[in-house]
């Protein structure tokens, strides 16, 4: 997702969650913006996570998993394997969504987990125009400047 300057603007000039924008330079009000934590931070919804941290973050359900009946672990087995393939795993994709449903549904996983592996902690820049977007002081210049 791109910066809307428009927005940016009246984040600014509004300050809706106080986070003390007036007097501060370009550069302090970017960094405000880009700060994950504080009153402007904000859940994130991840699109994709390492494949060590989605493994990780699953790693209770093996626990779990060892007093399922053996189709329920080859099922599992199966899934591990093809997630071990890869680098990084679309945590936004239907078919991860699915999967972690899915487990969810045979008592491997509960709500915390889910979102531990789909949302995380995101700065303001990120609440307001989407996952990794970070603000510049250029940028705080072009809103100012009504372009």
């Amino acid at each position: 997702m791109s910066i809307n300057y428009t927005n940016l603007q009246a984040e600014i000039t509004n300050d809706p969650l106080q986070l003390g924008y007036a007097g501060k330079t370009d550069k302090q009000k970017a960094a405000l913006l880009n700060l994950k934590t504080g009153v402007g931070a904000g859940t994130i919804t991840n699109s994709q996570v390492e494949k060590s941290f989605f493994l990780i973050n699953i790693a209770p359900a093996l626990l779990v998993l060892a007093a399922k009946d053996a189709a329920a672990k080859d099922k599992w087995d199966r899934i591990l394997r093809v997630i071990e393939s890869v680098d990084s795993v679309s945590v936004n994709s239907v078919t991860i969504q699915t999967i972690l449903a899915i487990a969810k549904a045979d008592g491997l996983i509960d709500d915390t987990t889910i979102a531990a592996i789909t949302t995380r902690t995101g700065s303001r820049a990120e609440v307001l125009f989407g996952e990794n977007v970070a603000i510049s002081e250029s940028d705080i210049g072009t809103a100012r400047n009504g372009a």
